[in-house]
Parts: structure tokens; sequence; C-alpha cells
């Protein structure tokens, strides 16, 4: 019995995190498309998705991220500059 609910629990688990991975994924492809041609709106996505910053930051880190050939980037300039890649293709 309880060898049934832990491949229960498992089966489900696996499901929804299906689930919530192509939810995303969705989301992010979406939104990306739909303001391909309005930067400031996608800046405004973007940043939405972030953490909010509540002081001025001086360094080159950032909420926000990009993968970036399987690396997570953090840096605003290497973010901009495939971005600007990705928005002229």
């Amino acid at each position: 019995m309880c060898f049934s609910i832990f491949l229960f629990f498992i089966f489900n688990f696996q499901l929804l995190q299906g689930l919530l991975y192509k939810a995303k994924k969705d989301f992010f492809t979406n939104s990306s498309e739909q303001n391909k041609t309005d930067s400031k709106a996608l800046w405004k996505t973007l940043k939405s998705l972030g953490l909010p910053s509540k002081k001025a930051s001086t360094d080159s880190s950032s909420n926000i991220c990009l993968k970036i050939n399987d690396n997570i980037c953090f840096e605003k300039k290497l973010i901009a500059e495939n971005l600007t890649v990705f928005l002229l293709l």
C-alpha cells in the first residue's frame, strides 16, 4: 500500500514538473515573440520576471539572467548584446 502511494506521488510529481516546464517555456516564448519589435515592452516583461531592486546598483550584476551557450549569465552587457542579436534575426 505504502509503495503504491509513493509511486502515485512520483508519477504525479513528474507530471506536474513537466506541465510547469512547458508552461514556463510557452510563456517565455510567447512573451519574447509578442514583444520582439517593441524593445520597451520586452524589457518591461523581462524586468517583471526578476527580483525587484530597491537600490541603485552600479555593478555589472543584474537580477535578469539569460542562458547563453548553456551558461546562466547575469551581466547586463552580455544580455543586451545577445538580445540585440536575437531581435535582429
